[in-house]
C-alpha cells in the first residue's frame, strides 16, 4: 500500500519539530501543522482513490513534505521549483517518494547538505518529471542496500507509472555528484499539439554542488 511509505522518522521529526515550535514561533508551528495535515490527508486519501490525479496537486503534496523537511534542515536543504507544465495527470504519491529519498539518502548525507530540484518539461510525445540532487550519489552498478522501505517505495513508484499511465522512471546516479530520478509520461493524442516536435526540451542539465 502506499500509506506503508510514510517513514516513521520523518513523522516523529515532524512532531518533535512542531513540539519546539510551540514554545518558539507559535505562528511558525501553526504553519507546520498546517503542512503536516495536508500531508498525511493526502497520504490518506490515497487508500479510497485509485483514482489518476492532476500533477498540480502531487505538486502540492511535495511542496508540503519538503516545507516540513526545511524546517529540519534548515540552510542546509535548498530547494528550487523549475515548473513548466502542469497539465496533466499521474498516479498519486509518485513524486513525493522520490523528493524524500533525495533528501535522506542524497542530501542529508551529505556534509555541507545540498540542493534539489523539482523540475517538469514537456517534448511531443511525453512530459518529464525530474528530481534532482547533488547529493553523496551512489553507485547504479551495485544492488541496492537493504535499507527497508526506500528501496520498496522506488519499486513502487516504477511499477504504478508503468501500469497506470504506460510511463517508466529511470535513475541516474554518480558518486559524489548526486542523483537524477527522471519519470516519463507518455501524452495522450489530444496532448501533443502542446508542443511541436521541433521545439523538443531533452532538459539534460546537470546539478552541481557549490
Amino acid at each position: 500500500m502506499v500509506i506503508t511509505q510514510m517513514q516513521p522518522h520523518f513523522i516523529f521529526n515532524v512532531l518533535n519539530i512542531i513540539y519546539y515550535l510551540c514554545a518558539k514561533d507559535t505562528k511558525l508551528a501553526q504553519t507546520a501543522i498546517d503542512d503536516f495535515s495536508s500531508y498525511l490527508r493526502t497520504n490518506i486519501d490515497s487508500l479510497v482513490s485509485d483514482e489518476l490525479a492532476p500533477f498540480s496537486k502531487e505538486l502540492e503534496h511535495v511542496k508540503n513534505y519538503l516545507d516540513l523537511e526545511k524546517l529540519r534542515f534548515d540552510e542546509e536543504l535548498e530547494i528550487e521549483y523549475d515548473i513548466g507544465p502542469t497539465d496533466f495527470h499521474l498516479p498519486m504519491l509518485v513524486v513525493q517518494p522520490l523528493v524524500e529519498n533525495a533528501v535522506k539518502h542524497g542530501i542529508a548525507k551529505s556534509p555541507n547538505g545540498g540542493k534539489l530540484i523539482v523540475r517538469t518539461i514537456e517534448d511531443y510525445d511525453n512530459y518529464y518529471i525530474y528530481v534532482i540532487d547533488n547529493g553523496v550519489g551512489f553507485d547504479t552498478k551495485k544492488k541496492p542496500a537493504n535499507d527497508g522501505r526506500s528501496h520498496i517505495g522506488v519499486e513502487n513508484v516504477r511499477v504504478r507509472i508503468e501500469k497506470r499511465v504506460n510511463g517508466k522512471l529511470e535513475i541516474f546516479s554518480t558518486k559524489g555528484k548526486g542523483t537524477t530520478a527522471v519519470i516519463t509520461i507518455p501524452k495522450l493524442p489530444g496532448e501533443k499539439s502542446n508542443v511541436k516536435p521541433d521545439d523538443d526540451d531533452d532538459g539534460d542539465e546537470a546539478v552541481s554542488k557549490d
